[in-house]
Formats: C-alpha cells, structure tokens, sequence
C-alpha cells in the first residue's frame, strides 16, 4: 500500500489548517503520531491523532496505548484507487479488533477516500466500490466481535469529506438530538428548506435539521461564509489578521442566487455560523425569521449553560486518524 499517496494527511490538513487540494501534493508521508488541536467553539472541542501508515500494535510505546485507550473514535482511511483492497481490508479489522479489546468504547469509522475523478464521476461506479469492500468486509469479519465500522465516501476535492467528518463528531455530542429538533421546529415555522450551524474556521457542520443534505447547498453555505468573512476583513477592519473579529454577534448577509436559492447568514456563537437555504418567496418575510431566530437562539444559549454545568467540557474527544 502506497502510503505516501494515500491523503489521510491531506484530510487533517485541508479541513483544520485550510490547505488547498493541490498543496497537500507535496505533504511528505506521516513519520511519527501528529497532533491537530481544535477548540473553536463548545461544539468543536477534539483532538486529531494522526497516526503513522506503517504503525503496529505489537510495536507501540505506553503513550500510543493510552491515546487509543483514551480515544473517542479510530478514523481509518483507504484509498479506493488502491486496488485491490484484501490486504487493507484484513489490516483495517485486525487494527479494529486489537483496538476495541483495549478500548470497548471506541467508535469505529471508515472513510473510502479519493472518490474523484472520471472513475467515479458516476453513482453506480461509487455504489460497486462500495459494495465490494461492504462485502469483504463482511467475509472477513465473521469470527470477529467487533462492532461493524460506518463506512463513508469522501473526496478531498470537494466537500464530502467536510460533510462525513462533521456526521462522525456529532455522534459524540450530548446536545445533537435536543439541537436538530430545535433546527426542525425553526425551519419549519419559517418557511426555510434547510438550516446548517457551520464552524466558520473549519466548514464543519455541528448540526442540521433533519432534511436530507443537498452537497451543493451545503458548498454555497460554506461559499457564503467565506464571502461574509472576506468583505469584513477588507472593507471592515483595521487589522486583517483579526479573523475572529471578522465575524461577531453583528455578522448577518442575505444572498439570492440565480438559481433560485436565497442564502440567510446570522451569527449563532463563537465562530459559529447559522445558515439557512430557502428556495421559495419566504426570504421576503424576513421579520417572521428573524423572530423564530431570536426564539432559536436564546433556546440554544440555555442548553449549553446546562450542558456546560453537567459535563467537563474542558475534556477534550480523542479521534485516532489511522490507514
């Protein structure tokens, strides 16, 4: 396995330190374990342990131990254009049995990385990966008691990638459930098709309504984040490296598109961003939103008073990144 190539690096760079796709091209391969700190806001709290390729259980030093011990998840990364995939596939579960024998609270994820390209460009080419390695790993796992692994399909040059890793970390967090039904209740009350609460460093979702998610809409949010951020610090600032002050509580832009969609932006918290897609003549009432909004904000802000309370949220999620 090409473990240079691979892009389990890339992954960690692009969405936490905003490399480009074609930068990560020159990423050398993982030699030692890497840390990536995130704490941006109360929902973005982890730590990202990016393991070495060649790394082994039988060969791990006490510290390696006790970060999987410790660890809240094991992301494993495999290149789909890494044919054939026996060998990964048997690596992978051996990996994941040694690791939930020590740690039985580990959640286990799969990414199938490098959906890209003509090879892929249809759903039927993704969907026969998918079953294949779906497949082997079923095969493969009869004798083992290990929970099964949530597969995801991901490419760094779009953002797919953003949209799985977000869905992984909110398995972890005690407000999602009461925070999605919040989101249901708004949207539905105002007339809006689909409501994201975006980490505007990152473009990580923390939460949505429980509409399907359209990959498109998703990118315009994130689009239109960008573009609130970068008029503020041009036009709005004295100094452009105060990115954090480029978005505060005074932070909202409305923007139609001729598509037909309407993107509404509002400040939801600390690097937090709430952005809602209406497709239809709601963004002309706009005073009902802003009302729902307010009701949907002070809701919020009592929740994580609680939840903050209850939980040491000085605690960080471990996350081992490993291929």
């Amino acid at each position: 396995m090409n473990i240079v190539v691979l892009g389990k690096s890339s992954i960690l760079k692009v969405v936490l330190q905003k490399l480009t796709a074609s930068e990560t091209l020159f990423l050398e391969s993982t030699a030692h374990i890497e840390e990536f700190h995130v704490n941006n806001n109360f929902f973005t709290r982890c730590c990202f342990l990016d393991f070495p390729g060649n790394f082994e259980i039988s060969q791990m030093n006490s510290l390696e131990r006790k970060h999987l011990q410790n660890a809240n998840f094991m992301i494993y990364v495999l290149d789909v254009k890494d044919e054939p995939y026996n060998t990964t596939i048997e690596k992978f579960l051996t990996l994941q049995s040694e690791i939930y024998e020590m740690n039985p609270f580990c959640i286990f994820e799969l990414l199938l990385h490098k959906f890209d390209g003509e090879v892929f460009s249809s759903d039927e080419s993704k969907m026969l990966i998918l079953n294949e390695i779906s497949e082997l790993i079923k095969l493969n796992n009869n004798e083992r008691n290990v929970p099964p692994a949530e597969i995801h399909l991901t490419s760094i040059m779009d953002l797919s990638l953003h949209v799985e890793l977000s869905k992984i970390l909110q398995k972890c967090h005690p407000l999602l459930p009461l925070t999605q039904n919040l989101l249901d209740n708004f949207a539905s009350n105002s007339m809006i098709d689909k409501v994201y609460i975006i980490d505007v460093v990152s473009k990580l979702f923390l939460c949505t309504d429980s509409r399907p998610i359209d990959l498109f809409s998703y990118e315009l949010c994130c689009d239109a984040i960008d573009v609130a951020i970068e008029l503020s610090m041009l036009y709005g600032l004295k100094n452009e490296e105060a990115f954090e002050e480029a978005f505060d509580d005074e932070s909202c832009s409305i923007m139609h598109f001729d598509n037909g969609f309407h993107l509404y932006m509002r400040y939801f918290g600390h690097l937090l961003a709430a952005v809602c897609v209406i497709k239809e003549d709601a963004h002309r009432k706009k005073e009902v939103i802003d009302l729902n909004y307010k009701v949907l904000i002070n809701t919020f802000d009592k929740m994580v008073k609680t939840c903050e309370k209850i939980l040491h949220t000085g605690e960080e999620k471990k996350i081992a990144v490993k291929n």
